[in-house]
């Protein structure tokens, strides 16, 4: 470790008090206190927070292709496999973006490498056992910007792929139906860090939109969807 002792600041009783008798919680007024924050006003200019989703997932480079592939894949009954990572990132990727699926009656398959196993990324196998099940579309999650050669090879036995990741890319992108990553370099996406299942909400919402379920434009902003997304 770097540091071996943290200095974690102690903030003062009257400080917390006082945010409480605003109405805060305890212990929100605690962590507000020790960061400075000690009064009403700035305690609600600190946790006010825009709610709309300013940036529209269209402007993501191929989301376009991505919405039309997965929607023709839920329109004619495909099955259709999430490929995902076994951090956290990637099962939460995952799970989102099954659950949407489900949610339009989707016959889904995942699969989540084994760490030791199988190590990071798209394989071979895994893909070929994808497709053996029934897969005609396999959409990653959080991994696959790198799988050139497994994604041509899910191409040759008949395994279209959509990838959607956040890593940064290679000067040659998988020839995939479509890739969808902000760190592409001809993505127009104005924020570059958002997390896997950043992408993959992003996904989600761009899906939901052309299913009417909430407006979607790319010259729409601020976002704001109509109704919560699928539980």
């Amino acid at each position: 470790m770097r540091f071996k002792k943290w200095n974690i600041g102690t903030p003062a009783e009257r400080d917390v008090a006082l945010l409480r008798s605003a109405g805060y919680p305890y212990l929100l007024s605690t962590v507000l206190a020790a960061r400075g924050v000690t009064t009403a006003e700035a305690a609600a200019e600190a946790l006010e927070r825009d709610r709309s989703l300013s940036m529209s997932p269209m402007l993501m480079r191929d989301m376009d292709k991505a919405v039309a592939r997965i929607q023709r894949a839920i329109s004619q009954g495909e099955t259709i496999a999430v490929f995902g990572d076994y951090d956290v990132d990637g099962i939460t990727s995952t799970v989102l973006l099954m659950d949407y699926l489900k949610s339009c009656g989707v016959r889904c398959l995942r699969h989540i490498p084994r760490r030791i196993e199988e190590g990071y990324g798209l394989s071979k196998e895994a893909i070929q056992g994808l497709r053996d099940q029934g897969a005609t579309l396999m959409i990653t999650v959080d991994c696959g910007i790198t799988g050139n050669e497994e994604v041509d090879f899910a191409a040759s036995i008949g395994l279209d792929v959509v990838i959607t990741d956040h890593h940064e890319c290679k000067e040659e992108l998988p020839r995939a139906l479509a890739v969808v990553d902000p760190h592409r370099s001809d993505c127009p996406y104005p924020f570059k860090h958002l997390a896997g299942v950043g992408v993959a909400l992003k996904l989600v919402l761009a899906l939901g939109a052309r299913a009417g379920r909430m407006p979607c434009s790319p010259d729409t902003a601020p976002w704001r969807p109509l109704a919560p997304l699928p539980t």
